[in-house]
């Protein structure tokens, strides 16, 4: 079962009974469950895993079915240029690879700058570590649909020109995920779309933009 965003925390971003209800039911034996597109930051109103509590919900959703036999992963997720003003922090801009926004009522988001990639790599490690301390069986980093990462990976992106001139740059923020690996293993996977376009982000030569990627991951036997 793929992850989802379902929105169905509440302002809290703390998985509801109904989460757990959810999960619970189609978590089945022998079966393989991605739970919740779940934030790593506070950019969206969806599940957040900023802090242990957020992982209870969907920890109960787990347990019941481990007992079934069945096991999940739990997906995290940066949003970038997808977010909006209204649900950041103090009305902040979204941050992404460039500022150019989606259409509306998409905002404009802000370029993050180069010195602000290992505070995206510590949210991602950090939103490992809870959920995987809440017995899941491991984390899926969302490289794919547009969000964040593949906003720095697609080159029809729009991108600043720092970004654009090197293969290494447009790489970076797959650090998060090579971060996380080194520590957890098997437990970390990172989803991909080479050939999507969702949000705006599709790719000219996908072949040769993933390759790349998967020979620079590789070393680190992710699941």
């Amino acid at each position: 079962m793929a992850p989802l965003t379902m929105l169905r925390t509440g302002e809290s971003g703390v998985p509801t009974d109904l989460v757990t209800e959810y999960y619970a039911q189609r978590n089945t034996p022998g079966g393989l469950l991605i739970a919740e597109a779940t934030n790593i930051s506070p950019t969206l109103r969806v599940p957040r895993i900023v802090y242990p509590r957020a992982d209870r919900g969907l920890e109960e959703g787990h347990a019941h079915g481990a007992r079934a036999g069945g096991g999940d992963l739990r997906a995290a997720v940066a949003c970038g240029r997808d977010g909006h003003t209204l649900n950041q922090p103090n009305g902040e801009q979204p941050v992404s690879s460039s500022t150019i926004a989606l259409v509306d009522p998409y905002s404009v988001p802000r370029a993050l700058e180069t010195h602000e990639n290992p505070g995206i790599v510590a949210d991602y490690k950090r939103a490992a570590e809870y959920a995987i301390a809440a017995d899941f069986g491991g984390v899926e980093l969302h490289g794919a649909n547009g969000y964040l990462l593949e906003q720095f990976l697609q080159c029809k992106q729009p991108h600043r020109r720092v970004w654009r001139q090197h293969w290494e740059p447009r790489q970076t923020d797959t650090r998060g995920g090579r971060s996380c690996a080194v520590q957890f293993g098997l437990k970390v996977a990172i989803r991909m779309s080479p050939y999507g376009n969702t949000f705006g982000c599709t790719d000219s030569t996908p072949e040769e933009t993933y390759s790349y990627l998967i020979k620079k991951l590789s070393p680190f036997d992710l699941a």
